[in-house]
């Protein structure tokens, strides 16, 4: 989903050179990855105990806080194509005579990017919450934090 909005606001040629590093930087971690598996004694199953076997207990926090990063900056790249798709959608779909300049109405919140933020994020925001409840406490409440963060950084 993201992809359309990079080429958009990068261009063809600058995208697509970030995206041959990407697809290098992630073949390479994923060779590393397979290869420090493979290495360890005790055949670790996932990053965590990789990481732990390595670097003891700090490397949790440091692996931890750097998924929640990259976590974070997936929500914001959907939130905003999200909100700029829905955006164009409803000053299409809402006529001209009814948006009024004063910032009153429905019709105006639905022509506002905003708007559509905060729609998804009530929207998405129960599901996330019930299934990483299940899952894993701590990230269920770090992702609530990030939406949370996110929608009060944009209006500020």
């Amino acid at each position: 989903m993201g992809l359309p909005y990079a080429f958009l606001e990068l261009g063809l040629y600058l995208t697509t050179a970030l995206l041959v590093i990407v697809i290098l930087q992630t073949g390479n971690s994923c060779w590393l990855y397979l290869k420090a598996k493979d290495l360890m004694p005790g055949r670790p199953e996932s990053l965590y105990e990789i990481a732990y076997m390595l670097m003891a207990r700090k490397s949790i926090f440091l692996l931890s806080a750097t998924l929640l990063g990259n976590s974070f900056g997936l929500v914001m790249v959907y939130f905003i194509v999200f909100s700029k798709t829905m955006k164009s959608v409803a000053e299409d779909a809402i006529p001209d005579n009814k948006v009024s300049e004063d910032g009153d109405g429905i019709y105006y919140l639905m022509a506002l990017k905003e708007f559509w933020i905060v729609v998804l994020g009530i929207f998405v925001l129960p599901i996330c919450l019930k299934r990483e409840l299940q899952d894993l406490h701590i990230v269920s409440l770090s992702l609530f934090a990030a939406v949370v963060l996110f929608i009060v950084i944009l209006f500020l």
